[in-house]
C-alpha cells in the first residue's frame, strides 16, 4: 500500500482500492475473475457518486453528465461560463 503514497493519482484511489481488496477480493474464485470483479465494484461505487452529487445538488443525472461534459469540452466550470456570459 505504500506506492499509494508515493503517486498523487493512486492516493486518491487508495480508499476505494483497500475497500475492494478487503470487501470484494476474498469472493472471488479466479485469478482472472479479479479484474471483471474490479470493473463491476468501480462502476457500482461511481454509481453511489454520481447518485449522492445529483440528490445533493438537486439535479438529474442528465443534468450532471451535460455540465461535465461541457466543463470537458470548454474546460471551464459552470459558474466560469456563466461570468463570461454576463459580460
Amino acid at each position: 500500500m505504500r506506492i499509494f503514497d508515493r503517486d498523487v493519482r493512486l492516493r486518491k484511489k487508495k480508499d476505494l482500492i483497500k475497500k475492494f481488496i478487503e470487501e470484494n477480493l476474498p469472493k472471488v474464485d479466479k485469478a482472472n475473475g479479479v479484474e471483471e470483479a474490479f470493473e463491476k465494484f468501480w462502476e457500482s461505487e461511481r454509481s453511489d457518486v454520481l447518485k449522492d452529487m445529483t440528490e445533493k445538488e438537486n439535479i438529474t443525472r442528465e443534468q450532471f453528465e451535460e455540465l461535465v461534459g461541457e466543463y470537458l469540452y470548454t474546460g471551464r466550470l459552470p459558474e466560469e461560463q456563466a461570468d463570461c456570459r454576463r459580460h
